[in-house]
C-alpha cells in the first residue's frame, strides 16, 4: 500500500506546472496526519538525481560508524599541512578539550529518503536546481496544499523568510517538541568534554576517547539512566547516543549532519537496510555554532603542549625596576568570563586565594580603571576588519572611548583608527606622537593619554617585524617609567612572532592571534589583574566567541549578543568575513601560518550580519575571505562560494543591500557558476578580483599556484563572454626566486592579454616560516625595482584605457565620501568598482544611488556629473 501511494503522489500534477508536485511520504504503520511528512513541492528531474547530489556532497562525511579522520593532506603535498580545523589543533588544545557544547536544530523524518530530499532540498537553498522555482514555502508563493497539510497536523506555522532550515523543520519534522519553533534543540554539552585537568564532562578522568555511554540494551531512544550526563533537558528530542556521535564527528558551525535515532543501538531488524523499524527514524542536524572555553589560567595540572602563554607572576622590568603596571578592565556584560570554571572542592581554596591576589594587587597599586584606547592598523582589508571587531569588544564590551575618534567628523563617516592605508606603516603612523602620547580629540578628552595601546599588524611586508618594534619603543619607555598602560601587539606580527614578542619587550601585556579576537575581552581582564599572555595556538570559530551561550534560545532570538560586537569604519558599505585562514602554502605566502585554516562561516551567520548592516542602513557589503573561493569546503556536506552568493542575494530584500562585492579568488578554484551569479545575481557588483602573480608557467610551479598561464586566460575569457562589462583586478609579484627575463616578460604578456582594470604590484619579498624564503636563487634588488616599475607603468597605461569606455555613458554610482581634495565634490564608486568624482552635497547624496553622466576617464578614477538622484 504505501508503494502505492507513494507512486501516485510523485505522478501527481499541482497547478498546471511539470515541476511543482506534491510529495508525501506516509508512516509504514498508521495513515496518522501527524505522521504526514510533507514537502510543498519537488521535483522529478532532481529527485531522480538526489541520490547522486547527496552521495556526492557527503563523500567526506564519515558513516556513523566510521571514525573521524585525525590526519589530512592534499594530493602532492605533505602531510603536515592539516586543511581541517579541528586537525591543525595542538594535541593540548584538541577539539574535545576546547568545544564545550554546540546549538542544534533538527528535522525529524521517519526514512532514510526522506532524510536526503531534506538535505538536498535545504543545500540547493530552497530552489529547484533545474528551475530555479521554490521548493518550500517562503511566504510568497502559493502554498494552498502545504498549508491544509499542515493545518491537519494542527500546526500554526510563522514562515521565516531566511531560514530554511527552520522552514523545513516546521513544514517536515515529526518531533512535535520543536517542530512550531524551526527545529530548536537549544545548546547540548559536549559529552566527550575534558576540562585542564583531563576530566570528561562525564565526571570522569579518563581521557574522552575512550569514553562510552554505558547505556543498557534496553533503554529507549529518548531515555538515559546516566546521572552524571548533563543533557538530560533535551533526551525526549535527541538521544545521548547521538549527541555523542554528533560531537565524535568534530562538528562546527554550519555542519549538516544525517543520523539514524537509533545510532549505537541495536534492534531486532538491523539487517533490513531497505526499511528500518517503525520506532525509528532520521535527525538531520544543523550545528549553528559552538561555545568554546579555550583558556583556563587557574589549573597548574594541564601540561599539555601549547604556544599560549599565561604569566601570572612578572619580574620586574630590566633598567628601572618598575613593576609593568596595567590599568583595571571591567567588562560592561554579565557574559561568563572564559577563565572563569568551575571548580571541584578541591580547587575552591585556589579561586579564593586568586580572588584576594587580585583584590590586593589593586590595593598595593592603586591601578585605575581604563577608559581610553588608541589602536593603529596596519595591512590588508581583514586587518581593517579585524579592528572594526577590535574596536567593537572594547567600546562594546568594555566600555573604552577611542582617543582617535573624532565624532563630530560628519563628512567622512570613517573612524580615524581605520584610515592607515598599507603604504602608512607603522612607524609613520606613530611618528608624531609623543613618548606619553598627548593628543587632543574632543574637550573631555583634552591631555589623556591612551590606557591601552593596540597595534594591529600586518607582516606581509619586509621588515614588519622591526616596524613594530620602532613602534613600541615610546610606549614601552611609558611602561617602564611607571606608568600603567596596557600595550598589546595583534595582527599577523602578533601570530607569527608569538612568544618572541615577550622576550624582545617585556613591557607587552598581550600577544593577540587574530584567532583570539573574540575573548580580548576576557583577556584583558586578565591583564588588568597583572597577567602577561600570549595567544596564538590555533583556535576553532565561534560566532558566539567566548561568552557563555546558555542564556540565549536561538541565533534568531539572540541577534544581539550573537556575534562579537563591530564598530564599523564607514556608514554606506562594511566588511563581512565568510571564510578566515587559507590552505594553500604558496611557497612565497605568510597567510596559512599566521592565519591558520580555512574555517567557513554558517551562511545562516553571515545572512544574519548582512540583514543587521542593511537594518542600520548599510547599502553595500565586501566578503571577505584569504581564498574566497575555497568558502564551504570545510563544511559538512561541501558548499560553494556561488551557493553563498545566490543564498545572500535571495534573501537580501529590495531597497537594503544594494551591492554585493568581494575579495579574493583563487584562479585555482575558481568556477564557471561563480561567473555566472555576477552575470545573473542583480546585487552582486561585476567585478572580479582575481590575482594571477606571475605569467611564466614555471614560476607558477615554483610558487605552487596550481594553474597555467593557459588556465588563467581560459577563465578570462569565459568571464569577458559571459559578463563583458565586468572589471577584471589583479595582484602580480615580480623578482621571485628563479624569475629570469624571459619568466619577467611572460608577465608582461599575460598583463597586455588581460588589460587589468586595477593591479596591486609586489616586489617579492622574503618571509619568516615560508619555503621561498630560504631558496638560493634570489633576485637582486635593483633587478626587482626595475621590474616593478615596468610592470606599474604597463599597469597604469591598461587602467588608463579601460577608463576610457566609460567615457559618454551613464553609470550608476553609489556616494560614500566627500572628495578629501575638493570639499565641492563627492566620491562614489561604480559597480565595476572604478572610483567616480563629480559636484554635489555629500550632506543629501551620501549612500545614495544616482546615475553620473561621465565626462573624463583617468587612470584610476572617473569625473562626471550628476544627471538623476535616489535611482
Amino acid at each position: 500500500m504505501y508503494d502505492d501511494m507513494y507512486n501516485t503522489a510523485m505522478r501527481l500534477k499541482l497547478h498546471g506546472h511539470r515541476c511543482r508536485f506534491l510529495l508525501a511520504l506516509f508512516a509504514k504503520t498508521a495513515l496518522d496526519p501527524a505522521a504526514i511528512v510533507f514537502v510543498d513541492s519537488w521535483s522529478p528531474s532532481i529527485r531522480s538525481a538526489t541520490r547522486r547530489s547527496f552521495a556526492a556532497r557527503h563523500a567526506s562525511q564519515p558513516s556513523a560508524e566510521a571514525a573521524p579522520t585525525t590526519t589530512a593532506s592534499r594530493p602532492g603535498k605533505s602531510s603536515w599541512f592539516p586543511i581541517h580545523p579541528a586537525d591543525a589543533l595542538s594535541p593540548g588544545n584538541d577539539y574535545d578539550t576546547i568545544v564545550k557544547s554546540a546549538y542544534l536544530r533538527h528535522v525529524l523524518v521517519e526514512t532514510e529518503q526522506m532524510a536526503d530530499l531534506i538535505v538536498d532540498v535545504y543545500l540547493s537553498g530552497g530552489r529547484l536546481q533545474d528551475t530555479g522555482n521554490f521548493i518550500i514555502d517562503d511566504g510568497h508563493h502559493d502554498t494552498e496544499i502545504g498549508n491544509h497539510a499542515l493545518e491537519a497536523s494542527n500546526v500554526t506555522v510563522h514562515l521565516d523568510q531566511t531560514d530554511i532550515f527552520a522552514r523545513l523543520a516546521r513544514q517536515t519534522s515529526t518531533c512535535t517538541h520543536t517542530r512550531i519553533d524551526g527545529g530548536e534543540i537549544g545548546w547540548v554539552d559536549n559529552p566527550r568534554y575534558k576540562n585542564r585537568y583531563n576530566v570528561s564532562a562525564m565526571g570522569s578522568t579518563r581521557d574522552a576517547s575512550t569514553i562510552t555511554d554505558n547505556h543498557s540494551s534496553n533503554n529507549n531512544n529518548n531515555n538515559n539512566n546516566n546521572p552524571t550526563m548533563l543533557n538530560d533537558a533535551v533526551s525526549e528530542i535527541i538521544s545521548h547516543q547521538v549527541i555523542q556521535e554528533v560531537f565524535r564527528r568534530r562538528v562546527k558551525g554550519g555542519d549538516v549532519l544525517k543520523l539514524p535515532i537509533g545510532i549505537g543501538q541495536q534492534h531486532e531488524n538491523h539487517n533490513d537496510s531497505n526499511r528500518p523499524p517503525v520506532s525509528l527514524g532520521w535527525h538531520v542536524i544543523r550545528v549553528d555554532d559552538l561555545h568554546l572555553r579555550p583558556i583556563n589560567t587557574v589549573s597548574s595540572a594541564y601540561q599539555g603542549p601549547s604556544k599560549n602563554v599565561i604569566n601570572k607572576i612578572r619580574p620586574k622590568l630590566k633598567g628601572s625596576g618598575a613593576v609593568p603596571l596595567s590599568p583595571n578592565f571591567q567588562k560592561k556584560t554579565a557574559r561568563t568570563n572564559i577563565f572563569e570554571h568551575a571548580y571541584g572542592d578541591e580547587e575552591e581554596g585556589t579561586q579564593r586565594q586568586q580572588e584576594e591576589e587580585d583584590r590586593t594587587r589593586r590595593t598595593i597599586y592603586s591601578v585605575p580603571n581604563a577608559k581610553y584606547y588608541k589602536i593603529v592598523t596596519n595591512g590588508c582589508q581583514m586587518n581593517v576588519a579585524d579592528s572594526e571587531r577590535i574596536m567593537g569588544i572594547l567600546e562594546g564590551e568594555l566600555g573604552l572611548a577611542s582617543l582617535d575618534t573624532d565624532s563630530n567628523d560628519a563628512n567622512s563617516g570613517m573612524d580615524a583608527a581605520l584610515i592607515s592605508s598599507t603604504e602608512k606603516n607603522i612607524s609613520k603612523s606613530m611618528k608624531h606622537k609623543e613618548p606619553h602620547g598627548t593628543k587632543k580629540t574632543s574637550s573631555n578628552k583634552n591631555n589623556a593619554t591612551p590606557d591601552i595601546l593596540l597595534l594591529n599588524t600586518c607582516t606581509i611586508r619586509d621588515h614588519a617585524e622591526q616596524k613594530v618594534y620602532d613602534a613600541l619603543g615610546p610606549y614601552a619607555a611609558m611602561k617602564r617609567s611607571g606608568h600603567p598602560l596596557a600595550i598589546v601587539v595583534a595582527g599577523c606580527v602578533a601570530q607569527q612572532e608569538g612568544e618572541a614578542l615577550l622576550r624582545r619587550f617585556p613591557e607587552i601585556d598581550l600577544v593577540l592571534g587574530p584567532q583570539y579576537i573574540p575573548w580580548l575581552s576576557d583577556l584583558l581582564v586578565e591583564v588588568g589583574k597583572g597577567s602577561q599572555l600570549c595567544m596564538t595556538e590555533n583556535m576553532l570559530w565561534s560566532e558566539t566567541g567566548g561568552g557563555d551561550g546558555r542564556g540565549w534560545n536561538s541565533s534568531r532570538e539572540k541577534d544581539a549578543d550573537w556575534m562579537v560586537p563591530i564598530k564599523r569604519g564607514h556608514t554606506v558599505r562594511a566588511w563581512v568575513n565568510v571564510i578566515h585562514g587559507c590552505n594553500e602554502h604558496c611557497t612565497y605566502c605568510v597567510v596559512p601560518s599566521v592565519r591558520g585554516v580555512e574555517q567557513s562561516r554558517s551562511m545562516e551567520a553571515i545572512l544574519q550580519e548582512c540583514l543587521q548592516l542593511a537594518s542600520s542602513g548599510y547599502k553595500e557589503v565586501t566578503l571577505l575571505g584569504q581564498n574566497i573561493d575555497a568558502y564551504g569546503r570545510d563544511m559538512n556536506p561541501r558548499r560553494t562560494f556561488a551557493d553563498l552568493l545566490h543564498y545572500l542575494n535571495d534573501n537580501l530584500q529590495r531597497n537594503t543591500i544594494s551591492r554585493i562585492r568581494y575579495v579574493t579568488s583563487h584562479p585555482r578554484y575558481f568556477s564557471e557558476r561563480v561567473i555566472e551569479a555576477v552575470s545573473d545575481l542583480d546585487k552582486v557588483c561585476e567585478c572580479f578580483h582575481m590575482p594571477f602573480q606571475a605569467g611564466d608557467d614555471s614560476v607558477l610551479r615554483d610558487m605552487r599556484r596550481g594553474y597555467t598561464y593557459e588556465s588563467y586566460m581560459n577563465i578570462i575569457r569565459k568571464i569577458r563572454a559571459k559578463a563583458p562589462d565586468a572589471s577584471i583586478c589583479g595582484d602580480v609579484i615580480v623578482g621571485f626566486p628563479g624569475e629570469t627575463e624571459e619568466a619577467f616578460q611572460r608577465t608582461l604578456d599575460l598583463m597586455e592579454e588581460v588589460k587589468f582594470d586595477n593591479l596591486n604590484t609586489f616586489a617579492y619579498s622574503p618571509r619568516p616560516n615560508t619555503e621561498a624564503a630560504d631558496w638560493a636563487n634570489q633576485i637582486p634588488s635593483d633587478v626587482k625595482s626595475d621590474r616593478l616599475q615596468r610592470v606599474q607603468a604597463l599597469a597604469a597605461k591598461h587602467a588608463y584605457e579601460r577608463s576610457q569606455r566609460y567615457v559618454g555613458t551613464a553609470v550608476e554610482v553609489l556616494i560614500e565620501d566627500r572628495n578629501p581634495k575638493n570639499g565641492n565634490e563627492v566620491m562614489g564608486r561604480t559597480r565595476q568598482g572604478r572610483q567616480v568624482f563629480f559636484e554635489g552635497d555629500i550632506k543629501q547624496l551620501k549612500g545614495q544611488l544616482v546615475m553620473v553622466e561621465v565626462l573624463e576617464g583617468r587612470t584610476w578614477s572617473l569625473v562626471g556629473r550628476l544627471l538623476s538622484r535616489s535611482i
